[in-house]
């Protein structure tokens, strides 16, 4: 087959871990890094809506609009945001539990 043009080709190269990235990502799925430079403006500094002025169509899945609209980097900040808040109340929850296992621990020893 031929091999595709950057243009045609649906996602980012993590220039860390080469992982395929969505284009609207802004941080590499995998390891985290940012989205270089050169290829965050093509995606995100178009007017709404594609060239021809049809609306984006969303295929049904959270981030993944076949066209990017400048609010997707919005949306994942705020995805991003929850899940880092909810991995620290894990934590914190972990962190209690542990305590309380080490004083339950103490009085028994006593």
């Amino acid at each position: 087959g031929e091999i595709p043009k950057m243009s045609d080709m649906d996602y980012w190269a993590c220039p860390s871990c080469t992982y395929h990235n969505a284009l609207n990502f802004l941080e590499c799925e995998m390891c985290g890094d940012r989205k270089p430079e050169a290829d965050r403006s093509s995606d995100f500094e178009q007017p709404y809506g594609n060239r021809d002025g049809a609306q984006p169509k969303d295929d049904g899945q959270f981030g993944q609009l076949t066209d990017h609209t400048p609010n997707t980097s919005n949306i994942e900040s705020q995805y991003t945001d929850e899940i880092v808040r909810q991995q620290q109340l894990v934590a914190q929850f972990e962190r209690a539990q542990q305590q309380q296992l080490r004083e339950r621990q103490q009085r028994e020893e006593e």
